[in-house]
């Protein structure tokens, strides 16, 4: 197996068949059939069903592919830095909606102020969505709140974090400091769409408690959370961090509730197999820096 029956098969996968692999590698489809097939006859494995609807990756084939990928983007690292200063390689950072409307856009700007050679691209999405495009190599590191569940991926604490309750001034539970889950039940809410590390938190704590979520709006978008919300339209439960300024117009109201585990950390995540650039090592300090900066 070499690199570049690795790049034919990603080629395939990415092109949805082997005619278009091979026009996209400028080759022959019978060498890129025949690269598959001896991949397949090396090891006893089988990486594609070939039906008459096309082909689709087996169980076995969709690891190969994942570790392909990681195996070519270190290869494309690896020329770079033979062709260039490794200064200019690009770090592929991704980032959960909360990190990414707070301490990601104040790191990156911060950053890039003082780096001229910060070479960088930014992904947001949710939480599940940043740990899949690490584990298939999408993206080189994270940035995410809560835990991670996969043990392909590894994590470091880099600032701690709080949930509150937020509603609207006009909420029956605005001029309260604290409330309780059991308060919660029946009460409609306006949370982020699944896979948000927010939402999975603040849900097992009401799992917890035995109560069904009375779950009224669900969207990917926290601005359109928290119109929701001010519009009287339900509570939710969110990132103190997201809504101070709300908070100061007198836009929105919070509080704590008591009796939930709402306290979380928000951590750099990254491949186990990850090869850190000199680059990304720089970018990663750099970060620590800045979050002592942000905590103090």
């Amino acid at each position: 197996m070499t690199p570049r029956s690795l790049e034919i098969l990603v080629a395939i996968v990415e092109c949805g068949n082997m005619s278009k692999a091979a026009a996209k590698l400028n080759i022959t489809q019978s060498s890129v059939s025949q690269a598959i097939s001896e991949i397949e006859k090396e090891y006893g494995v089988l990486l594609f069903d070939r039906l008459k609807s096309g082909l689709y990756l087996t169980a076995i084939g969709k690891e190969v592919v994942a570790y392909a990928k990681n195996i070519l983007n270190l290869e494309t690292e690896m020329k770079n830095t033979l062709m260039h200063d490794s200064r200019n390689t690009k770090i592929r950072i991704g980032g959960s909606v909360t990190i990414g409307s707070t301490l990601l856009k104040k790191m990156v700007k911060e950053l890039t102020a003082n780096n001229q050679y910060f070479n960088y691209s930014v992904l947001i999405a949710n939480t599940k969505s940043i740990e899949d495009k690490i584990i298939s190599n999408d993206l080189d590191i994270g940035f995410v709140e809560g835990d991670i569940t996969s043990d392909d991926l590894r994590s470091e604490v880099i600032l701690d974090d709080r949930l509150v309750m937020a509603c609207s001034p006009n909420h029956t539970f605005a001029s309260r400091t604290s409330i309780t889950l059991k308060e919660l039940d029946d009460i409609p809410l306006v949370l982020r769409e699944e896979g948000s590390g927010t939402r999975r938190q603040f849900l097992e704590q009401l799992e917890a408690a035995g109560i069904q979520p009375k779950i009224r709006w669900s969207c990917c978008s926290t601005d359109i959370v928290l119109k929701a919300v001010k519009e009287n339209l339900g509570v939710t439960v969110i990132s103190g961090k997201l809504v101070e300024e709300d908070v100061k117009k007198g836009e929105l109201a919070i509080c704590d509730i008591a009796d939930a585990n709402l306290t979380r950390s928000f951590k750099l995540i990254y491949h186990k197999d990850k090869y850190f650039t000199n680059s990304m090592r720089r970018f990663v300090k750099a970060c620590y820096d800045c979050e002592r900066d942000i905590d103090e």
